[in-house]
């Protein structure tokens, strides 16, 4: 039986200790579990990023991968805690717009976490990545049912701008990353622009004012 794998993401940075005690958290739980750190170097703070960040990796992990996501500055506020079961993968993490991406793809079912049988004991008002999250992903790994953690609801935070506005010929959507080489990344996706391409059909792309009639696929096809 292959092990569990749980993926952490957080904007914890890597100086402190922080990342290593949510790992010690999962293996209590889950001794067998495979855990990988996808980057602890989100902005502090910035759920934006931290949502698109999760966009950009998920799908190149298999099928019943657990991934935990932590960018909260409402931690110890009420603010919910939430699990999510969508596209065969888990979520764990705040429920502040974290797993926009996640929610607006496709059918999901999310919990809220209110089972305190599978928090630490003493949780921390400023620590729930340790004491709540990485406690549920372990339990999660070691074969918990997602439905023990807490009831089913169906009115999780989505930030604004998620998804683009496709009209009959026309995709409106935001520039929502600039990576390290300077790409704009928007929250159009291929399947948006073939849910209004026709044969033959000419694009054209207008960002602030300019006008990009030619589409390219990679560097060296730009003239």
């Amino acid at each position: 039986m292959k092990p569990p794998i749980v993926t952490l993401a957080t904007d914890f940075g890597e100086r402190d200790g922080y990342v290593g005690a949510m790992k010690g958290v999962i293996l209590q739980r889950c001794p067998h579990t495979q855990v990988i750190d996808v980057t602890h170097a989100i902005p502090p703070q910035n759920v934006d990023f931290g949502a698109f960040i999760l966009r950009t990796y998920v799908p190149f992990y298999p099928a019943g991968t657990i991934h935990v996501v932590v960018v909260d500055p409402g931690v110890g506020s009420t603010r919910r805690g939430i699990v999510i079961e969508a596209g065969g993968h888990y979520f764990v993490g705040p429920d502040n717009g974290l797993f926009s991406f996640v929610l607006a793809r496709g059918k999901a079912r999310v919990f809220s976490l209110t089972n305190r049988a599978y928090f630490r004991d003493g949780v921390s008002q400023t620590f729930h990545g340790r004491d709540i999250f990485s406690s549920v992903a372990g339990y999660l790994a070691a074969g918990t049912p997602v439905t023990d953690f807490g009831p089913q609801i169906d009115n999780p935070v989505v930030l604004p701008g998620v998804t683009p506005r496709i009209e009959e010929n026309r995709i409106h959507g935001e520039v929502i990353h600039v990576d390290h080489f300077g790409n704009l990344i928007t929250n159009i996706s291929p399947e948006d622009i073939a849910s209004i391409a026709r044969p033959g059909a000419n694009f054209r792309l207008t960002i602030l004012g300019r006008r990009l009639d030619m589409l390219h696929t990679c560097y060296a096809d730009v003239p």
